[in-house]
């Protein structure tokens, strides 16, 4: 449905003019189908309705074993038929917990009311389980590439910038040492991943860069890019990531960073 010169609806046209032509609209186009995405998602059971809900089917089993039992043993002791049958219901029903999804509500609304306090606002009583249930947090950066494109004499040049591992993927050939263009190998490849990752363990942000020659701007791809290398950005966290970190780890969560 789309090419590469498609325009979706929350594309920014920055300047001059053009004649489009509507090819979808309504659940047909790409924000459409993200849409469809969402919908066709079936709801699940947080932890806690999922631990609820073992909860207590595993009572009533224990409830109607006990009823079973005891109704055995009354009519083998030669008791009333009825006032058995009357006893053992009323037992089933005393012993199936009614009070418990009260108890929980009431709990995860106390949650909600210490998070407010701390200027979280929570909409959905489940959020406040979901976070009680945390055991791992994952922080990184979105890998995202950005380029613009800009005249150069006759023709137009295209500059680069991302996560590494999308630049990379993105190109084909690379500048070596002495200003001559060589495919970019598996083993460059490799080589430059590892150069990513040396970077980001001294603690910096790594941004890869790359570029290619266009005839047009509207020949503007992220394919058959040409690498140029590294830029490592000092970039130190903020002053009150190492207390949030400590707290998460006190709380027994992983935080994993990269």
């Amino acid at each position: 449905m789309c090419s590469d010169t498609s325009l979706r609806q929350v594309t920014a046209i920055t300047r001059g003019s053009a004649i489009g032509i509507a090819v979808a609209t309504g659940l047909d186009t790409e924000l459409g189908l993200i849409s469809k995405l969402v919908e066709d998602v079936a709801p699940e059971n947080s932890p806690l309705e999922s631990q609820l809900n073992r909860l207590s089917g595993q009572l009533i089993k224990l409830a109607l074993a006990i009823v079973a039992i005891l109704g055995v043993l009354g009519l083998l002791q030669g008791g009333n038929d009825v006032l058995i049958i009357k006893a053992s219901i009323a037992l089933a029903v005393a012993a199936i917990p009614e009070g418990l999804p009260i108890v929980a509500t009431m709990a995860l609304a106390r949650g909600m009311w210490r998070m407010a306090k701390h200027n979280a606002l929570v909409e959905h009583l489940s959020a406040v389980e979901t976070l009680g249930a945390t055991t791992v947090i994952l922080t990184d950066k979105t890998g995202t590439l950005m380029g613009t494109v800009h005249r150069a004499d006759d023709d137009f040049v295209m500059w680069v910038k991302g996560a590494p591992e999308e630049v990379l993927e993105a190109c084909s050939t690379s500048v070596q040492t002495d200003g001559v263009n060589a495919s970019l190998t598996p083993e460059k490849r490799a080589f430059w991943k590892s150069r990513t990752d040396q970077m980001a363990a001294r603690g910096m942000r790594v941004l890869a860069v790359a570029t290619r020659t266009l005839q047009s701007p509207q020949a503007a791809t992220y394919a058959d890019l040409k690498f140029l290398g590294l830029v490592g950005l000092i970039d130190p966290p903020r002053r009150d990531v190492p207390q949030a970190i400590t707290q998460c780890r006190s709380a027994g969560i992983r935080v994993i960073t990269q």
